[in-house]
């Protein structure tokens, strides 16, 4: 990823403005724990989706969420509006969204978070893995 692409992504209030995206953050909240964890990173967190993707409707406000919380600069692409983007960040060579990439402060790549965690697993449990791991 480079700096220069990120910092054109749009914020979370400028992508979800005036849709069912903001009534879900607004709806959100997580432990004072979490809140500790994930603020021990400095991270920039590429997300890629679109507003009809309901696993982007469930995910995208909790990241935004999170990364508001954190202090991370979260930057919000759209997959169609940006195919080049969205075939760097591919999962077995399909366009599956949300994608939210998480680089630390020089933009190296920790990690990624595809869709939805998976089943016996919430959001929450697979980032913090994914930040352990990181």
């Amino acid at each position: 990823m480079d700096e220069d692409l990120f910092r054109k992504g749009r914020t979370f209030n400028e992508y979800a403005e005036s849709s069912d995206l903001e009534k879900v953050y607004e709806s959100i909240s997580i432990s004072p724990e979490d809140e500790q964890f994930f603020s021990s990173f400095k991270l920039n967190v590429l997300c890629i989706s679109e507003k009809w993707c309901k696993d982007c409707t469930r995910e995208v406000p909790l990241l935004a969420y999170v990364a508001q919380k954190a202090g991370w600069d979260f930057k919000i692409f759209s997959r169609d509006d940006h195919p080049a983007l969205m075939d760097a960040y591919t999962t077995d060579g399909r366009r599956i969204i949300p994608v939210f990439v998480f680089f630390d402060e020089l933009f190296k790549e920790i990690g990624r978070f595809i869709e939805k965690p998976p089943a016996g697993k919430t959001t929450i449990e697979v980032l913090r893995e994914i930040l352990k791991r990181g």
